[in-house]
């Protein structure tokens, strides 16, 4: 049987003290060592150094210190976020050696946690951390400081990729060559010391980008076997703004075949695993940014939500994912599912990092994208954020906090339902006055969701014919044979079904009884949130009714899938801004799966849900 434990990366005492107290951060994992064979020897005669672990770590010690020791070193861990059930790396003596080497004051260090035989089995070798430094901003001081290059920092992005991503899955394509071009171009710049380079918002910031988000160079074929091979001539406006801030873009994400699905099952090349647990999904169906963002690969990456498919992704692998109002972020080069709900937005590791990507997102595009020429002048994300950090005890002082009572009772599992009624109790800790408002007819407005998007994605998809790009079946003698080889072996089982749906719902005879009603459900549902924000400030209720679903689960009952969108769903309709941020839960026996609260709140009122959410993140981290 193989021993496991955390692995955790953290630098020496000496590089504490050089750094001056900044810049250091812990990768945590899990590993196995050896076969746990207490008599067997490595090839030196001598079995792997003994470590201990003060003061004993809990599930999540996040800001916590600790002190390890062992022969040969002693290191200061400044902060531990500890990920349970998640990976495994399989490692002999000389791999362990190397780990351990003092060599240019990095260590690893295998602490207690001892995994039983099954928790192995469940989990492929790899190797699970979190990137250095752990947040944009540190990431960003240290390229201006000097203390790091972008170069550096990319290359290591993607080692740490190559290493990972065979057992999660997160990524189709990586643009390597081209990502570390660009690296080199942001360092003979900072070099140069060119002020308007140090001064970018997200310099040098490694990002993964969903496949669905044309990026010009780089493959984009939205997790579909219709568009093997389709590489844009264009950025979509998200990232040639992103690009404009100084990221770096590192590949393409994982994700359900143009966004159809609730779990990255649906893909046309692949499955992507949770980073908390590789025997489940991490949602859908920006699954692959979810899990690349969860496993430390990237920092952020971009993901688009129609009916949730930013926040469940982020619920169930615990990350941060934030839609932002219909209309505050171009839509431009996005493939389009639903046009009247399709929305970019950033998943990240915290709040800040989420408003920080959203600040350089957000804006008009009068000349691709109509749809933002509603939004008002841009907030300032990233100081709204800031301000609750100095708030004390009580930062929500006068901010009325809404639980819609139907989530709790609307097919959510018990474990869900506990841990979002704790953080209810914290939001009210914190200062808020807690309330609670109706949403009527969930159900009725999944359906309508369904109804409406599918009825969209019929006439969006119905570009994609074999004759203007995208796969072309060969011996086809007439555009009729090109067109049905070219959808019927190109689209996969999910994306006919949802074409055919969408197809029925607008057809002769059917689209007033289907289609227009609703349209009309959409209204009534708008009138809702209108007269819950008549008394509130922001709307609460779980992300998503369930933890991580184990792999296959979808497959047994797609309705079951489908409805399990009812929470994420109606913010979509009402195109309100909405972020899901990790809070503790799960049910019994699954206590490390991540829960995710959902925060809703007016339209273009993200300064504020982004405030919430940051005060409740403080609040849990204290």
């Amino acid at each position: 049987m193989l021993r496991t434990g955390l692995l955790i990366r953290a630098a020496c005492r000496e590089d504490f003290k050089r750094q001056g107290n900044r810049g250091l951060s812990v990768v945590v994992g899990m590993l196995v060592v050896g076969n746990g064979d207490e008599e067997e020897e490595d090839e030196e005669g001598g079995n792997p150094p003994r470590l201990r672990a003060w003061p004993r770590m809990g599930d999540r010690g996040k800001g916590s210190s600790a002190l390890l020791a062992s022969a040969k070193t002693r290191v200061l861990v400044l902060e531990l976020g500890v990920m349970r059930g998640a990976t495994v790396l399989a490692m002999d003596s000389d791999a362990w050696q190397a780990l351990t080497s003092p060599r240019g004051g990095i260590l690893s260090e295998l602490v207690h946690a001892c995994r039983g035989e099954d928790s192995i089995s469940r989990n492929p070798s790899i190797l699970l951390s979190a990137s250095s430094p752990n947040s944009i901003h540190d990431l960003v001081e240290s390229f201006r400081r000097g203390q790091a290059s972008v170069t550096g920092v990319t290359k290591e992005t993607l080692q740490r990729i190559e290493q990972q991503d065979g057992a999660v899955g997160a990524f189709l394509a990586l643009s390597g060559d081209h990502a570390l071009a660009q690296a080199k171009i942001l360092d003979t710049k900072l070099a140069m010391k060119d002020t308007a380079t140090a001064v970018l918002p997200l310099l040098g910031l490694p990002l993964a980008v969903k496949d669905n988000i044309c990026t010009a160079g780089v493959p984009t074929t939205a997790a579909s076997r219709v568009l093997q091979g389709y590489i844009p001539s264009y950025d979509a406006t998200a990232v040639v703004r992103l690009k404009a801030a100084g990221c770096i873009l590192i590949g393409k994400t994982n994700m359900d075949e143009f966004g159809m699905g609730s779990t990255t099952e649906s893909s046309g090349y692949h499955v992507t695993r949770n980073p908390r647990d590789l025997t489940r999904s991490p949602g859908g169906s920006s699954g692959g940014s979810a899990a690349a963002v969860a496993s430390g690969m990237v920092l952020a990456a971009l993901g688009t939500d129609t009916g949730g498919s930013i926040r469940q992704p982020a619920s169930w692998t615990g990350t941060v994912g934030l839609k932002p109002t219909y209309g505050r972020v171009s839509r431009y080069g996005l493939m389009a599912y639903g046009s009247s709900t399709d929305v970019i937005g950033p998943l990240t590791q915290n709040v800040m990092d989420a408003a920080r990507v959203l600040a350089v997102l957000a804006g008009e595009d009068h000349a691709h994208d109509t749809t933002t020429s509603q939004a008002p002048e841009l907030q300032d994300f990233v100081g709204a954020v800031r301000e609750m950090e100095g708030k004390g005890s009580k930062p929500l002082a006068g901010v009325k906090v809404a639980l819609v009572k139907e989530t709790l009772h609307s097919r959510v599992e018990e474990g869900v339902a506990s841990a979002v009624r704790k953080a209810v109790n914290l939001l009210e800790r914190l200062g808020a006055t807690v309330m609670e408002v109706s949403i009527p007819y969930l159900d009725a407005h999944c359906a309508s969701y369904y109804v409406n998007v599918l009825s969209e994605a019929s006439a969006n998809l119905a570009r994609y014919d074999g004759v203007r790009y995208g796969l072309r079946p060969k011996g086809a003698e007439s555009a009729k044979t090109v067109m049905l080889g070219s959808r019927g072996s190109g689209f996969g089982e999910e994306v006919k079904q949802r074409i055919l749906l969408g197809t029925f719902s607008l057809s002769a005879g059917y689209s007033d009884a289907y289609y227009l009603k609703s349209q009309q459900l959409r209204s009534v549902l708008s009138q809702s949130f209108s007269e819950s924000f008549g008394v509130a400030d922001v709307l609460v209720c779980p992300t998503s009714p369930t933890v991580a679903y184990p792999l296959g689960k979808a497959a047994e009952s797609k309705v079951d899938m489908y409805a399990d969108d009812l929470f994420t769903v109606p913010a979509s309709l009402a195109g309100l801004p909405a972020i899901s941020l990790p809070i503790t839960g799960g049910r019994e026996g699954e206590s490390s799966l991540p829960v995710g609260l959902q925060i809703i709140g007016q339209r273009f009122a993200e300064a504020q849900i982004l405030q919430v959410a940051k005060a409740l993140e403080l609040a849990q981290g204290s």
